[in-house]
C-alpha cells in the first residue's frame, strides 16, 4: 500500500471538517474510490493511518465513511467512546474527536473524553450532557447492527466501493 516508516497517526490525521450535523464522510462529490471502514477506537490505528495517507495521496479522489463497530466485551469504553465521537460530531467536529480517540486509544474514561472535548473546543457542558444521556447510543448500536448485517465480526472492516475486503490489513 504505502512505506509508512516511523511516521506517526497524528502527522497523516484525518483533516478537520466543520458541519452542522454529525457527518462522518469526507463530501467529495467527484470520487474514484469510497472506503467505509468499520471499527473500534483500540484496534485499528494503522490501518487509519494508511487510510489518512491515502486520503492525502489521493485527494478529492476518495471519499471515506467511519463507522463505529464498539466490540464492548473486550474494549470496555467503546461505546462510550464512539458515543464521544458522535457527541462531537453534533458540534461539527467529528474529525477531530476521532483524531483524539486514535492518538490517546489507551486512555477512553469518561474524564479523559471531557478533557479531549475541551481541547478540541467543544461545549463540554453539552458534550458531558450528551454522554450522560447516551444521546447518540441509538446511532451507535445501529451502526454496529449494520456491521453485523454486512457480515463484519472483527475489526477493522473495510469495505472499497460497497466490496468487502477480506485481504491483509498491513
Amino acid at each position: 500500500m504505502c512505506d509508512l516508516g516511523s511516521v506517526s497517526y497524528s502527522s497523516v490525521a484525518v483533516p478537520s471538517r466543520q458541519s452542522q450535523s454529525p457527518v462522518d464522510f469526507w463530501e467529495n462529490k467527484r470520487h474514484l474510490v469510497e472506503i467505509v471502514a468499520r471499527g473500534v477506537y483500540k484496534r485499528s490505528m494503522r490501518l487509519f493511518i494508511v487510510l489518512g495517507e491515502l486520503q492525502r495521496q489521493l485527494g478529492n479522489e476518495l471519499r471515506f465513511a467511519f463507522r463505529h463497530y464498539p466490540l464492548s466485551g473486550i474494549h470496555p469504553h467503546a461505546q462510550l467512546a464512539a458515543e464521544a465521537a458522535e457527541a462531537a460530531g453534533a458540534q461539527g467536529r467529528f474529525w477531530e474527536m476521532h483524531n483524539m480517540l486514535f492518538e490517546y486509544q489507551n486512555a477512553l474514561s469518561p474524564k479523559d473524553l471531557a478533557r479531549y472535548a475541551e481541547r478540541i473546543g467543544l461545549d463540554v457542558k453539552k458534550f458531558r450532557s450528551d454522554l450522560k444521556e447516551h444521546r447518540f447510543e441509538d446511532r451507535v448500536r445501529g451502526q454496529f447492527r449494520r456491521g453485523v448485517q454486512n457480515r463484519v465480526y472483527g475489526t477493522p472492516g473495510l469495505f472499497v466501493n460497497e466490496v468487502r475486503y477480506a485481504g491483509k490489513m498491513d
